[in-house]
């Protein structure tokens, strides 16, 4: 089962990035929340502009489109006073995970939808401040909106029959995942 040896392979990257971002302490004001925006922009412009060219693949199992964040951290960094000048100069992660098939795709996008669902969480502590809406610099954290469930759910299944289907990508997309969370987690900390 993918699902398991997914879990298994990368809790504890999933534990380090969570010490590395840091977000409970990051949340408490503008600036500090904005860094924490240019951050994920700064890696998942380069990795989405990467994988673009799977959306108009017909092996790739999933709707990529519909799963692209990049648009939503810029509104958010427009929202939170930059200029597209601005946004077009911050820095970008150089050392992306390697997402040259489909199960290495589905690997990154395990990784990229479950900060999607972890999101929630941050959404909700920025929903506690009144200044905190989609409109007002929160759309990634919200881009599902009530559907993220739903998303993450439907991922989940897709990645899983993927794998039964082809029982030996299992490797390249456990590995994959693994080497997405190591890429982010050296961005955020640099």
């Amino acid at each position: 089962m993918i699902l398991p040896a997914l879990r298994d392979r990368t809790a504890i990257l999933h534990q380090r990035i969570e010490r590395t971002i840091n977000l409970p302490s990051r949340l408490t004001s503008r600036e500090s929340y904005a860094s924490v925006i240019c951050q994920f922009y700064g890696f998942y412009q380069p990795l989405e502009q990467a994988v673009e060219h799977f959306s108009a693949d017909p092996a790739t199992p999933f709707d990529l489109n519909t799963r692209l964040k990049t648009k939503l951290l810029r509104q958010d960094l427009m929202s939170l006073g930059f200029t597209s000048v601005q946004v077009d100069d911050l820095p970008v992660c150089q050392k992306l995970p390697q997402a040259l098939n489909v199960p290495a795709l589905l690997g990154c996008f395990y990784v990229m939808e479950g900060a999607t669902l972890g999101g929630q969480i941050v959404l909700r502590q920025l929903q506690q401040a009144d200044f905190w809406t989609p409109q007002t610099g929160c759309s990634f954290f919200s881009s599902y909106g009530t559907q993220t469930r739903t998303k993450w759910t439907e991922f989940c299944q897709t990645l899983t029959a993927y794998a039964e289907q082809h029982p030996q990508a299992a490797t390249a997309i456990v590995e994959s995942a693994a080497e997405t969370f190591t890429q982010f987690d050296a961005w955020l900390a640099r």
